[in-house]
């Protein structure tokens, strides 16, 4: 069989399917990829290195892609104070959601990353606030600096 799979690295599932299978780990065509991250700007370069990954079938590092963040979609009629706490707390408690899924390390304190979807004024209101939204771009067109690793 064959899974595409995204997610934190570690990813639990991968974990776990090389420890009761044998898991080979394709590698992107590199044209593709390329191709991927000129249509859709949420997609960076990635790489998994085999000793820190945790996944005993990956004897090479994999150069794969990322979408850089964990993103929390809400509707756009989202009262604004409501996205602006939910964003704080989430800020303010990224240690407990790492201890609860390693997902939690993408909270950080650097620009937001361009997904081309349009960013909340609540979550801007609080972006601002701790100074990481760049400032000059529109607020809610999805058209900010895209972060860099």
């Amino acid at each position: 069989g064959v899974a595409f799979l995204g997610g934190a690295v570690p990813t639990g599932s991968i974990t776990q399917a090389c420890s009761t299978h044998d898991i080979y780990f394709v590698p992107y065509d590199e044209a593709a990829k390329t191709q991927l991250i000129e249509q859709y700007r949420f997609f960076q370069r990635a790489t998994v290195t085999a000793e820190k990954s945790r996944y005993s079938d990956l004897k090479e590092d994999f150069h794969g892609l990322n979408v850089g963040s964990m993103h929390l979609i809400t509707s756009a009629k989202q009262d604004e104070e409501v996205v602006y706490q939910v964003t704080k707390t989430l800020y303010e408690s990224r240690q407990a959601v790492i201890d609860k899924h390693p997902a939690g390390r993408a909270i950080e304190k650097k620009a937001p990353v361009d997904t081309g979807a349009p960013f909340h004024p609540g979550a801007i209101r609080f972006y601002r606030e701790i100074g990481i939204w760049p400032e000059g771009t529109e607020s809610t067109s999805g058209k900010t600096a895209v972060r860099g690793d």
